[in-house]
């Protein structure tokens, strides 16, 4: 005799249980075709450790609570190799232009507009411990220093133009203006306003 296909579940318990059990098993066929790619990326070492920085869940424009805007762990694809001491590299995280940095065998993540005139950090020295200010980043362009330890605490605010000894004057003139490009890690356009500093883990 023909072999006869199994019969269709009548009652809807019977379908419902019928569709969970073939949903199972889609599951663990699923499980079973990944399982070898994985033990091939841990092997190879394409799944090495890439740090994972906390961003705005939100734009800073709209909602936002007593702490701050929502945060949110994401990563930002940068892999360890890839990071060595002292070393830096701008990713893009949430449309935002994130700077990870490597000070001391930590990892750093910071906005990369500076609160004064939203020109680049990239390029901004990193001290170490012990500076006396602690791990800052520092503006290339008028040596404002914002502590990478304390959220981004402004140490010093647009002290000298490129680091130029005999430049005070200017900087502290310059330093009185806030410009447009800034708004976005400077939102109420205030004068020693902190950077925007992000965990990292």
């Amino acid at each position: 005799a023909d072999e006869q296909p199994p019969p269709i579940p009548s009652s809807p318990q019977a379908r419902r249980s019928a569709l969970a059990m073939f949903r199972t098993s889609l599951l663990l066929s699923a499980a079973l075709l990944l399982a070898p790619a994985e033990a091939f990326l841990a092997g190879s070492g394409l799944a090495a450790w890439s740090p994972r920085v906390a961003l705005p869940a939100v734009s800073r424009s709209t909602r936002s609570s007593i702490a701050g805007p929502r945060m949110l762990f994401v990563e930002v694809g940068v892999e360890d190799a890839e990071l060595e001491e002292g070393g830096r590299k701008v990713v893009m995280a949430r449309n935002i232009k994130v700077v990870v940095a490597k000070q001391e065998g930590k990892v750093y993540a910071f906005n990369n507009k500076c609160p004064h005139l939203g020109l680049s950090l990239k390029r901004g020295t990193i001290t170490d411990s012990g500076d006396r200010h602690g791990v800052c980043v520092t503006c290339p362009f008028h040596n404002s220093k914002f502590s990478l330890e304390e959220g981004g605490k402004c140490k010093v605010w647009s002290e000298r133009a490129f680091g130029i000894k005999g430049t005070e004057k200017v900087a502290e003139a310059i330093g009185g203006y806030i410009a447009p490009m800034a708004k976005s890690v400077n939102p109420l356009m205030k004068k020693g306003a902190p950077a925007a500093v992000y965990a990292a883990k």
